[in-house]
């Protein structure tokens, strides 16, 4: 760490926005790269006043992605594996940084069901991340469960859209935690 940097000041949080969906850019719509567009704006990083953002922080923000998941699944498909895999490749070179993983779900099924499905969305990747070196202490799980979708409506495309894992960018102290939520 850089002494000039006061990091129990700063703070940084992160939904990443990629998913494994918009690795063919090419097919994006209108709407869904307008809407990755305003997300990413949304979502740049807080730090306070003439503080720099670390490289190993800028270097997650600009790799990381979300994963999928099947339906009434948290089993990790070999695409899921390979981003995490890369993923974990940015954390192990980067242990000053700390992610929070956030599981969600569809809206099938009870809300308690939702959160239990997402929980153990989120404790799967962060098991798969820890057996890839990285120390399971940086990675704080979350459900949300069906509360948060990113694609609202009863179809199909919504729910696949919205059966994922997000994670969020935590870098400085342990207890401080900005958001841009």
């Amino acid at each position: 760490m850089s002494p000039s940097l006061d990091f129990s000041r700063l703070s940084l949080t992160l939904s990443l926005t990629v998913s494994l969906a918009s690795f063919a850019c090419a097919k994006k719509t209108p709407v869904e790269a307008s809407r990755a567009a305003a997300e990413a704006q949304e979502k740049a990083p807080l730090a306070e006043e003439g503080a720099e953002v670390p490289a190993a922080v800028q270097k997650m923000l600009a790799n990381f992605q979300r994963v999928q998941f099947e339906f009434d699944s948290f089993k990790l498909s070999p695409d899921t594996q390979a981003v995490l895999t890369a993923n974990a490749e940015i954390m192990v070179a980067s242990p000053e940084v700390r992610v929070e993983v956030q599981g969600h779900a569809d809206e099938l099924g009870t809300s308690e069901y939702n959160l239990a499905l997402g929980e153990n969305r989120a404790k799967a990747i962060r098991d798969y991340m820890s057996r890839l070196g990285v120390d399971p202490a940086r990675i704080q799980v979350i459900s949300y469960g069906e509360e948060k979708p990113i694609e609202k409506g009863a179809s199909e495309q919504a729910w696949s859209i919205n059966r994922r894992g997000e994670f969020k960018v935590l870098w400085g102290q342990p207890d401080v935690v900005g958001t841009t939520e």
